[in-house]
């Protein structure tokens, strides 16, 4: 199904992550609502994950890049620029969305102030015991109000999703020196 929520874009960056990518990516499609696109980054990956990805490559509403490791930011920076939705979801390879986290989100987005730059997801916090899950809890999010709020938040829960104008006008997601953004 589509609402007439703002649109959103799913990225992912991955790098190593054969054994999850695949549970991340069919997270993605398998939404009661679809997101308008799934941009997916390989970065530099030395295991079998980037040709897993690119399966899933079609040209119209899900696309697959690859390029060589430079860290995580600047694969999500290089993704950036081929969002062409309202806001941009940011999921981790080896993270999974539940079947209705769209459809949520996009009723969430469509209340926002047009001030709003940041949504943080709740997460269910999980321990993978050999081929299996085991639930340990749910982590909520609370309102940031302000920029000293949010400095003291505790720390950002997924998914975190972008409006993408402020995204671009801060120049994307921060590449941090150490270890030259790894």
């Amino acid at each position: 199904t589509q609402t007439r929520a703002p649109t959103l874009s799913i990225i992912i960056s991955n790098y190593n992550m054969e054994k999850y990518v695949a549970t991340a990516i069919r997270s993605c499609l398998f939404q009661t609502e679809q997101a308008n696109q799934l941009l997916m980054m390989d970065d530099g990956s030395t295991d079998q994950s980037a040709a897993f990805m690119k399966q899933f490559h079609d040209g119209s509403r899900i696309f697959f890049y690859s390029k060589s490791n430079r860290g995580k930011a600047r694969a999500l920076n290089d993704l950036l620029r081929y969002v062409t939705s309202d806001y941009v979801l940011e999921l981790d390879a080896d993270d999974f969305l539940d079947p209705n986290a769209v459809a949520v989100i996009k009723e969430q987005l469509a209340t926002l102030t047009q001030e709003t730059a940041v949504l943080y997801g709740n997460m269910r916090r999980w321990k993978q015991i050999e081929d299996d899950l085991l639930i340990k809890g749910i982590d909520k999010g609370r309102q940031v109000r302000d920029k000293i709020d949010f400095k003291s938040y505790r720390f950002p829960l997924g998914p975190r999703i972008y409006r993408t104008s402020y995204l671009r006008k801060e120049g994307g997601f921060p590449v941090i020196s150490l270890k030259d953004g790894r």
